[in-house]
């Protein structure tokens, strides 16, 4: 059997990979993580003692036989999925809000790292634990991948305003980003995300906790690199042709898209890219490039459960489809002897 590690909602990814599982009438269950809180539908207990360690798992009135599982594909999990209608129900403060949803959240992710190491011998594409070292890895993940021979934009952390004045005078533009990861916040209601942005001025009173700053790269296009257990399928996207793409995609343009097409890695970099993979431990990840203007190739950072629905649509990749013969094979070899 193939299990699936996904979320309940906005995922649509997991449903497209699903579809070729049913395709292929092949075995599988899938167990959304964000259902946690929903007793009724998600129960798991792990029960150790003296004799015996073992883990029961009931969704939607179901006993997952774990006994029976041959390949896990770790898809997506929010740690940070805590419902917040019930803190705004009850007025709570807003400083109640975050203490209390900071000690659920940690709760919760001490208990979800705890069931992957129970799971840690089964085959997984890719192991969550890893996965999560990984995304919020980013200034590891760059300096193994110049060590290997990939080219990054020249980048500081620091927290010192002099350094980035110094730093700013050297490269003329410069970009800052989140060192962890991209978040997305509500405030009444209203979202508002982290982002990549050009720096402007410097304010000379200003305290701040260490930040990553780069070279911003003129670039002809930006290149988003799906890897699977050594292949390589990638799209170039002319986002500086946008202004309001030219510095981040994520600030889409939906008047004026940017223009996708498919792309040849040469085979250089491909290789550069699949020892990058493999030093990382990773058989399924989004990788982000970008061509420069200067002809030069240049890695940003490695997302091991980064969206590829997109690209696959745009250019005929038909990834879902990759990814669910993937995990069938994984799953034949492993102890199903039939799809």
């Amino acid at each position: 059997m193939i299990l699936l590690i996904s979320i309940s909602e906005h995922e649509l990814t997991t449903d497209f990979v699903i579809d070729w599982l049913h395709h292929y009438k092949s075995d599988y269950f899938r167990l959304n993580f964000d259902l946690l809180e929903s007793n009724e539908r998600f129960n798991v207990t792990i029960k150790m003692s003296d004799q015996i360690r073992n883990h029961l798992i009931i969704y939607d009135g179901k006993n997952i036989d774990l006994s029976k599982v041959n390949v896990i594909w770790y898809r997506r999990l929010f740690d940070d999925s805590i419902n917040n209608a019930f803190f705004r129900e009850n007025n709570f403060s807003n400083q109640f809000n975050i203490d209390i949803n900071e000690f659920i959240i940690k709760e919760r992710v001490f208990f979800n790292n705890f069931l992957f190491y129970c799971l840690k011998d089964y085959k997984w594409l890719d192991f969550p634990l890893k996965s999560k070292e990984i995304a919020m890895s980013k200034l590891r993940n760059l300096d193994v991948a110049m060590k290997i021979g990939l080219t990054i934009p020249n980048t500081i952390i620091t927290n010192s305003l002099n350094q980035i004045s110094e730093f700013k005078k050297t490269y003329k533009k410069i970009i800052t980003k989140p060192i962890s990861y991209f978040k997305r916040f509500e405030i009444e209601l209203n979202y508002f995300s982290t982002f990549t942005a050009l720096v402007k001025d410097i304010e000379t009173d200003f305290n701040f906790i260490p930040s990553l700053f780069q070279q911003y790269i003129e670039k002809k296009y930006e290149l988003r690199i799906f890897y699977l257990d050594g292949e390589f399928y990638t799209i170039a996207i002319f986002t500086s042709q946008s202004n309001k793409t030219k510095v981040d995609s994520r600030n889409y343009d939906y008047s004026f898209p940017n223009r996708r097409v498919s792309y040849n890695l040469p085979k250089a970099v491909e290789n550069k890219l699949d020892k990058l993979m493999k030093e990382l431990q990773l058989k399924n990840s989004s990788i982000d490039m970008i061509k420069g203007i200067d002809g030069n190739y240049y890695f940003l950072e490695v997302n091991p459960v980064g969206q590829f629905a997109g690209m696959s649509n745009a250019c005929n990749y038909n990834l879902e489809e990759k990814i669910a013969l993937h995990l069938i094979k994984e799953n034949i070899t492993n102890g199903e002897s039939e799809i």
